[in-house]
């Protein structure tokens, strides 16, 4: 048994004051376990419990992590024999693509899932002015995706995979660091958001993340645009309200909020002929299998697992695109999420 012991923090929606605790993380061979201890009152919060959907990988200074409908922001490590441990596996670095770059996006994405010691920490695509971008190594400002990639030896490992002009990458951790804390401030960058009348909105679900590379290369390989990307991560506040209208109307609500929690997604901005409309079908029947049968090119036949972990997420209705996207890139964009 190996123990990993975490500081978090948690935003109580009932007192509506910040809760601080010690996470402990447990790997008993292939099965993981969490306690929670309140740091405030000394005691014992969660007792040890397995839990299915949180890996080692998923916990990271700075990460945002769904217990068991808690979403718990890792603020540093609890213990010197964690932080020995882990700081060099969880090393971050930062990936600039710049302008020129962009419509190359999927390929760099996936040349980052290649590797499964590396993963996707957050990412945002925004509009550099001259100063900000004279804060960031290699950037000439415009039209930029950030992207903080975490694993062990992060910052050698990307830059072995990048060195072209469309794509900048930090020089060491310590430069890391301080352009990841400068490019994720919500006071960073313009939005790219268009609202336009062919834009429409898509989320890669928890599940799919790791799979953004390819999602993104089909989505462009098919004529449309990627406008606007942020990562996000929900609570189930923030999940419910937004999938409020299949409450009462689709039985699986409850694990339509489970999935959209479960981690990290990604909400695209995608822009084309007849956006809401044609990309609605490029997404393809909710229902992978059937969609395998009969829409086998889409992306819930390529990428979905089951009728819940179906990859994406489109706009079901060409009067909520504004209202979708206004939700994820300005609403809760503004929270920070």
């Amino acid at each position: 048994m190996t123990r990993y012991a975490f500081l978090a923090e948690w935003a109580d929606p009932i007192t509506e004051q910040i809760r601080k605790f010690t996470l402990c993380f447990y790997e008993e061979g292939s099965k993981n376990y969490v306690e929670m201890i309140d740091n405030k009152l000394k005691r014992m919060f969660l007792k040890k419990t397995e839990i299915l959907n949180v890996s080692l990988q998923d916990i990271y200074i700075g990460a945002q992590v769904n217990v068991f409908s808690r979403q718990l922001s890792i603020t540093d490590y609890a213990d010197e024999s964690t932080r020995k441990t882990l700081s060099n596996k969880q090393e971050h670095t930062l990936v600039l693509v710049k302008n020129e770059g962009i419509d190359g996006l999927g390929s760099v994405l996936n040349s980052i899932a290649m590797d499964s010691s590396l993963g996707i920490a957050k990412a945002k695509m925004t509009h550099l002015d001259h100063g900000e971008a004279q804060q960031l190594n290699g950037s000439g400002g415009g039209l930029v995706v950030a992207i903080d990639v975490v694993g062990a030896g992060a910052v050698a490992k990307v830059q072995d995979l990048f060195g072209s002009e469309s794509v900048s990458v930090s020089e060491n951790a310590a430069n890391a660091q301080r352009e990841i804390t400068y490019i994720f401030d919500k006071s960073c960058g313009a939005p790219t958001v268009t609202m336009g009348s062919n834009s429409t909105l898509c989320l890669i679900k928890p599940h799919a993340v790791s799979k953004t590379g390819d999602i993104i290369e089909t989505i462009t390989n098919n004529g449309y645009r990627i406008t606007a990307l942020q990562s996000f991560t929900l609570d189930p506040t923030s999940a419910s309200e937004f999938l409020e209208v299949y409450k009462g109307v689709v039985p699986e609500y409850s694990t339509m909020i489970s999935e959209f929690t479960a981690g990290m997604l990604i909400a695209l901005e995608v822009t084309g002929v007849e956006g809401q409309t044609s990309f609605r079908k490029l997404c393809g029947p909710s229902d992978p299998e059937i969609a395998r049968q009969i829409r086998p090119d889409t992306l819930r036949a390529r990428y979905g697992a089951d009728k819940i972990r179906n990859a994406v997420h489109c706009t079901d209705l060409a009067d909520d695109t504004t209202l979708e996207l206004e939700y994820f890139f300005k609403l809760l964009a503004e929270y920070g999420l």
